[in-house]
């Protein structure tokens, strides 16, 4: 069974509060000192970070005006965001996909369901480079390109992206994509951006474990010739050179992450796995975790689990250039959490649902503020 890692934000989503109060729970942090840490440790090749730890900052969110209707935009998938601040995203359904203007007014949907030229089946992801060229992944193994007015530009076949946060889009713009290991010779791909053939696998290929169920891995990357790599196996963020070497790792040994036992890997949906993992333009390193099913929760089999009674969340912040530990909270009512970042110049995102319970994506600020009690 595939695990929908992309089902976090639904959930996260669903039970999101409309009053004011609720809408901004941590608003009350915005007017802080600005966190700062010192980053003149360099990083060594193993970074090991033990139990829960005092850590420096807090994250603060503040809320904008700007809000995109999840009637169209998909609310389970991630939105992007143009050099010139329009957004784009796959619509509900994964049969088109979705412009919309810096202040969330809608442009345009372009994309129609079939197999030819400029056509969808399934949506599972949008990625934008640095030319606002945007690729738009569709299942099972076919990449339509778009211009950033959404005309149709070329198609790239036999390139799968089962998962939006196993791909990234590297400075050159060609596509570096975690590997399953049943198809992989190493670990990732660079993928040429014009022809979508493989220009090089990099990494050492998965090794097959009772333990470790080999799958495509997150991955975090924000310009350069590195980028990070979460583990399936335990709480490890390894830095790897697109030279195809490792050049790091952080190691989380905390209680709610354990090595996977066989069973919760036949389990499927039972263990704590990275779920969302974004490189900042600060070099913070943010990932969010799906961090455990509580046991006394689980429905009786054939009952549908109630994620709000079964789930914990905790959110991490990582300075790259140390491996510090900058932030880390739990959150034990999932649908209080709020996504690391996806967009530029500190902004992210959010889920909330109206007064008719409609969900949006809104638009907010963040930033990492200090902790008064470190």
């Amino acid at each position: 069974m595939t695990r929908n890692r992309c089902a976090i934000l639904l959930i996260i989503a669903t039970g999101c509060s409309t009053s004011s109060s609720a809408e901004d729970p941590l608003g009350s942090r915005w007017e802080l000192d600005a966190c700062t840490w010192d980053s003149s440790m360099p990083l060594p090749a193993e970074v090991i970070i033990k139990g829960n730890v005092d850590t420096p900052c807090l994250l603060a969110i503040r809320p904008t005006t700007v809000t995109l209707a999840t009637s169209i935009a998909d609310p389970i998938l991630p939105v992007r965001q143009f050099s010139d601040g329009r957004f784009v995203a796959p619509t509900s359904g994964g049969d088109a996909v979705g412009i919309w203007s810096a202040d969330g007014k809608q442009v345009t949907i372009f994309g129609r369901r079939g197999s030819g030229p400029g056509e969808v089946r399934n949506v599972t992801s949008v990625y934008v480079d640095d030319d606002d060229s945007l690729f738009v992944a569709d299942s099972p193994l076919e990449i339509e390109v778009y211009d950033s007015r959404g005309e149709w530009v070329r198609g790239l076949s036999g390139i799968g992206i089962q998962h939006y946060e196993s791909a990234v889009v590297l400075d050159s713009g060609d596509l570096l994509l975690s590997l399953p290991h049943h198809v992989a010779n190493g670990s990732f791909a660079v993928v040429d951006r014009l022809t979508g053939k493989s220009k090089a696998e990099i990494g050492i290929a998965p090794m097959h474990s009772e333990n470790v169920r080999q799958e495509e891995r997150a991955l975090a990357y924000n310009g350069g010739g590195v980028f990070w790599a979460a583990t399936t196996a335990g709480y490890r963020l390894e830095l790897w050179g697109l030279d195809g070497t490792k050049r790091s790792t952080i190691v989380r040994d905390v209680s709610w992450f354990p090595e996977p036992t066989q069973a919760q890997v036949a389990g499927d949906d039972v263990r704590p796995y990275v779920a969302t993992f974004a490189l900042d333009e600060k070099s913070i390193l943010w990932v969010a975790i799906l961090v455990h099913v509580k046991e006394a929760s689980l429905p009786s089999a054939g009952s549908p689990i109630d994620p709000k009674r079964a789930y914990d969340l905790h959110v991490e912040a990582f300075d790259t250039k140390s491996g510090k530990l900058l932030y880390s909270e739990l959150f034990d009512d999932p649908y209080a959490f709020m996504p690391p970042p996806l967009f530029r110049n500190g902004k992210g995102m959010r889920i909330r649902p109206d007064d008719d319970g409609i969900l949006h994506v809104n638009v907010v600020q963040y930033k990492l503020v200090s902790n008064p009690k470190h």
